[in-house]
């Protein structure tokens, strides 16, 4: 599994529907996404809770962990292993066969982490909705890459 821009920029889309409580384009984001899109999205969606953490964090604001998460939730083991990892590690191991609710529960989590993080810096969701559009329009601008990379790549099992 390798991950490029369409990971991040789904996770930019789970955010601003989370912030902008649209339930029902948080279902089709879902629905369109195969297993290892799922696990992509895991991906970015860790780094950009901890990138968030950290700069809430710098400023001095007080924001959840990982650990006020509620773990045990996810029946899978691989999968929470999996989503924790990749909140705190660059190169989180995926599961071996991954199933789709417990994916998805880790997936709102890490986007929760995140949104909790970044509204700890007292933006408010609504303003977090429109960045979010504004990053995801972008996004699919021709010829539009990421500013930063995604990450290292983590190979196929």
């Amino acid at each position: 599994m390798t991950t490029g821009w369409g990971a991040p920029r789904d996770a930019y889309e789970l955010a601003r529907d989370m912030a902008a409580g649209d339930s029902a384009a948080e279902e089709l984001l879902w629905k369109r996404l195969g297993a290892r899109q799922r696990e992509g999205l895991i991906l970015a969606l860790g780094a950009q809770a901890r990138l968030a953490a950290a700069i809430a964090r710098t400023a001095g604001t007080p924001c959840p962990g990982l650990d006020d998460l509620p773990w045990d939730s996810i029946a899978c083991a691989e999968v929470r292993a999996f989503a924790r990892a990749a909140y705190a590690s660059p190169r989180p191991v995926p599961p071996r066969s991954p199933c789709g609710r417990c994916l998805r529960l880790a997936a709102g989590m890490l986007a929760g982490l995140h949104l909790a993080a970044v509204l700890a810096s007292g933006i408010p969701a609504e303003t977090l909705a429109g960045f979010f559009a504004a990053h995801v329009a972008r996004s699919r601008e021709p010829g539009h890459s990421p500013a930063v990379p995604s990450g290292p790549a983590v190979r196929e099992p």
